[in-house]
């Protein structure tokens, strides 16, 4: 009997130990996407949708926010939203809708593969940290090849030292994005062309 309690200890000791270790995982994996860009960007995108507002004037709104210095961002990450508009929009879209970083850039590659070398920087700049996912990602659609997707997150501002060519891994828990939570009911069809019509009425 007294053997059968040793083990039964043994065991809650080891099961709090590890239930410590994965909070203590996801903590540290949620402080750092907070202190990503893409975190103020999200939580801006989400606050309008959350107010009733469709997904183009969230965009917009979001995107005045980043331009009038609202939204506190390096002047490097600005410009990069602000170039890609459009992508932009239905990146941040696709982040929300499917809470995963490797499928949202794998889905908006599909969309308009002629923009991947966009949506890769779009993507790093937007969460640098998460750049290895991000190659993997891209190349998996067959729209951009292994050296090309590289050389474009190096190019937004990936760490050299970890991203490199791509693997054949694909979306993990550690692609998810909880950063913000997603209003009940808001639509997220939005595409670059709809933006794009919807800015040029302003």
């Amino acid at each position: 009997m007294r053997s059968v309690y040793l083990l039964f200890f043994l065991f809650l000791c080891l099961f709090v130990n590890a239930e410590s270790s994965v909070s203590s995982v996801m903590d540290s994996t949620s402080a750092k996407l907070e202190s990503q860009p893409g975190y103020a960007v999200l939580s801006s995108f989400n606050k309008s949708l959350a107010l009733g507002k469709n997904e183009q004037d969230a965009a917009n709104d979001t995107l005045q926010r980043i331009k009038s210095g609202t939204i506190s961002l390096s002047p490097g990450v600005s410009e990069v939203l602000l170039n890609n508009t459009a992508l932009s929009s239905v990146m941040l879209s696709h982040i929300l809708s499917e809470r995963s970083l490797f499928d949202a850039t794998k889905s908006t590659i599909e969309m308009y593969p002629e923009n991947a070398k966009d949506i890769i920087t779009l993507a790093v700049t937007l969460y640098p940290s998460m750049a290895q996912k991000i190659v993997n990602s891209a190349v998996l659609t067959g729209e951009i090849d292994s050296e090309q997707a590289l050389i474009a997150a190096i190019y937004a501002g990936a760490d050299p030292s970890e991203v490199s060519s791509a693997t054949a891994a694909g979306p993990s828990d550690s692609d998810t994005i909880e950063a913000v939570d997603l209003p009940l009911g808001a639509g997220l069809n939005t595409t670059a062309d709809q933006i794009n019509e919807s800015q040029a009425k302003k």
